[in-house]
């Protein structure tokens, strides 16, 4: 049985992330991995929460402009918040771009890799990842996060083709 070193989970309002950092946090007898929540730059709540450290939700207002419309997303939950501020070690918002390298990458497997369909909301935590492994940028948030090649990684896709013809647009 292989269990993560980290899992890398993306947010809107934060529920579904806090029921995964819950599960592993207290329903697993094993030590928690890292738990890293992804967020859009346009839409960045629960990373402009915790920035803020105000100890409540901060609400993002305006258009929230991103294609990861499955996460575009004012405010968290309260009660998904309280979970996420007490055990999440990093919160990343990222780029449009960020998910569409996410997106690329699942399309377009190396070797014998099974290609994976992922729409813009799920792709982004793959996204994440690579720019993080791969950004010279970025390395020191591979460092803190202690990402190393003996690291496992669990990421979550939460969409498949949401829109085949801007998925085809990205992807290919």
């Amino acid at each position: 049985e292989i269990y993560p070193t980290h899992v890398f989970i993306q947010a809107g309002v934060g529920s579904l992330a806090a029921a995964i950092l819950a599960y592993f946090r207290n329903l697993s007898d094993r030590p928690p991995p890292k738990f890293i929540v992804v967020e859009p730059h346009g839409a960045p709540c629960l990373y402009k929460s915790i920035r803020l450290n105000e100890d409540k939700p901060f609400r993002v207002r305006g258009d929230l402009p991103t294609i990861m419309a499955g996460l575009a997303c004012g405010i968290p939950s309260h009660i998904g918040w309280n979970i996420l501020k007490s055990a999440t070690n990093a919160f990343l918002m990222c780029s449009d771009d960020v998910t569409r390298r996410g997106m690329k990458v699942l399309g377009n497997p190396l070797g014998g890799d099974q290609r994976i369909i992922s729409g813009e909301s799920g792709a982004v935590t793959l996204g994440a990842l690579f720019e993080i492994l791969t950004n010279e940028q970025f390395y020191k948030i591979k460092d803190v996060l202690n990402l190393t090649s003996s690291s496992r990684v669990l990421l979550f896709s939460t969409e498949g083709d949401t829109d085949p013809e801007v998925y085809r647009n990205i992807v290919w």
